[in-house]
């Protein structure tokens, strides 16, 4: 459907709270599958989990999953600046072919 009414999908993954010395770098099967998914239809994957402006910050966090607003914020403009810098360049691609 957003192939036909011209929509980009995203899928987005906001930042988790981490430090260096945890490593937990494995994927599942599930995300695999998922990155399979999203490739064949198209859809645009943004992995903020890992962000390293949020590693190791306690104060932007209200726990380990969840951002508190001052990390909500700097978060938004990231995730606003990234996508509209996404929609740019496709935008821009496409003019040019």
């Amino acid at each position: 459907i957003c192939d036909e009414k011209n929509i980009e999908f995203f899928v987005v993954n906001s930042p988790i709270f981490y430090e260096d010395r945890i490593n937990n770098d494995s994927i599942s099967t599930t995300v695999l599958k998922s990155f399979e998914i999203f490739s064949r239809n198209h859809v645009n994957y943004l992995d903020f989990s890992k962000t390293p402006i949020f590693r190791g910050k306690y104060e932007l966090f209200q726990d380990t999953e969840h951002l508190n607003d001052k990390g909500a914020k700097i978060f938004t403009k990231l995730l606003t600046d990234t996508i509209s810098k996404i929609i740019e360049e496709k935008q821009l691609s496409f003019s040019i072919h």
